[in-house]
């Protein structure tokens, strides 16, 4: 446990780790969460998708994570994927505001799973951090060994 997920838990907020994985992008993926409420509960799901890309898989496993915490709980949300925190915190309201379109006017690639997270986040209070992968950071290493089982479960 990191010294801000104890500090997190210990305010009272519950904390989430994300992330997504895929066999040859696209090809086989799986997603996979961890989340911990600050009373101390753990619960970690995974999933596999025959076809899918990594993007969607890091998305699909933020929205499955927020599916999960209750919509009162002030969350913590750690993932390894920088676009998701950029595009959650810089992006999606402009893309909301424009259509879903950027700033080159072409489409915002999976519009489906920005629309899903953005209900999802619509009054709750979740702050998403980045974390470096592959780095020995214990919650973000369970959750890439589960999504990889995810993604080659069949």
């Amino acid at each position: 446990m990191t010294e801000h997920q104890t500090t997190a838990l210990a305010d009272g907020l519950t904390v989430a780790w994300t992330d997504g994985s895929c066999i040859g992008n696209p090809g086989p993926g799986g997603w996979a969460y961890l989340i911990q409420t600050p009373e101390g509960t753990v619960t970690t799901r995974y999933g596999h998708v025959p076809d899918t890309t990594n993007v969607r898989q890091e998305m699909t496993a933020v929205c499955k994570a927020l599916e999960a915490t209750s919509d009162a709980a002030e969350t913590l949300l750690y993932t390894d994927c920088m676009m998701i925190v950029q595009g959650v915190t810089d992006w999606l309201p402009g893309w909301k505001i424009n259509g879903f379109k950027k700033s080159n006017k072409k489409p915002v690639a999976n519009r489906d799973l920005w629309e899903h997270m953005d209900d999802l986040l619509e009054g709750r209070d979740v702050r998403f951090e980045h974390v470096k992968a592959h780095t020995g950071i214990a919650g973000n290493e369970a959750v890439d060994t589960l999504a990889l089982k995810g993604a080659h479960d069949e």
